[in-house]
């Protein structure tokens, strides 16, 4: 596909680059953590050109791709490893942008389950995060994490995350719109296999920030109950 083409190099760009390094590294992530996931970067966006309506939205969400130049690219992935959608952050400022494909959006779409999956199918648990960031930081302790880029979980989302595990845990932001994210999905799906848990005052990845990994390993450890770590 065309996406995996893109991502490929553009991960492969990323470490060329000062400003994204720097912006990992102040998010408490290095190159090899941004090789590890397939992040990426890029001051010239090509997109193999195809004849999909995918390219064709695709393309004109983006200006014929010009926005996706001189952003972070978090690509997301499908069960086979195949890119089925891409969310752009910009470095000095707080903005998102996802661009999904018809797959995506018909099995719905996570950050990080390709390398997620064979956690999840191990231990039959997946800890559910808003963003990549926090997905990242949180899986030097518990791997079997995935994000769902908002904070929320649609109904694709869900069956598929239901397939996969027998325990859901939602690791949403202790702030207000993660209080709506945890209430909208117990009104939406219930309780049923499905628990909540926070990681104090602040999100993942700024406890990652603050504390380092070794502090963080084990705060993340206490934050967990024994029977929701599997």
């Amino acid at each position: 596909m065309y996406l995996d083409s893109f991502v490929d190099k553009a991960a492969a760009a990323l470490s060329e680059h000062e400003a994204p390094v720097k912006y990992l590294a102040s998010r408490g992530f290095s190159v090899e953590d941004a090789k590890r996931w397939g992040l990426g970067y890029t001051w010239a966006a090509r997109v193999l050109k195809a004849t999909d309506g995918d390219w064709e939205r695709l393309s004109k969400e983006t200006f014929h791709f010009k926005t996706l130049e001189g952003r972070l690219i978090i690509p997301l992935r499908n069960f086979s490893g195949r890119v089925n959608g891409i969310q752009t952050r910009a470095l000095d400022k707080k903005a998102y942008k996802d661009h999904m494909m018809s797959e995506a959006k018909a099995i719905g779409a996570f950050f990080g389950l390709r390398e997620a999956l064979p956690h999840i199918r191990s231990t039959r648990r997946v800890f559910v995060h808003e963003g990549a960031f926090n997905s990242m930081a949180f899986s030097r302790v518990f791997p079997n994490s995935v994000a769902a880029l908002t904070s929320f979980l649609n109904e694709p989302q869900m069956e598929q995350l239901k397939f996969l595990a027998d325990k859901i845990i939602i690791v949403f932001d202790n702030d207000e719109a993660g209080d709506v994210g945890r209430y909208k999905v117990t009104k939406t799906y219930g309780t049923s296999g499905i628990d909540f848990l926070t990681v104090g005052e602040s999100d993942a990845n700024d406890c990652l920030k603050m504390m380092g990994p070794a502090r963080f390993d084990k705060f993340i450890r206490s934050r967990v109950p024994t029977m929701l770590q599997g």
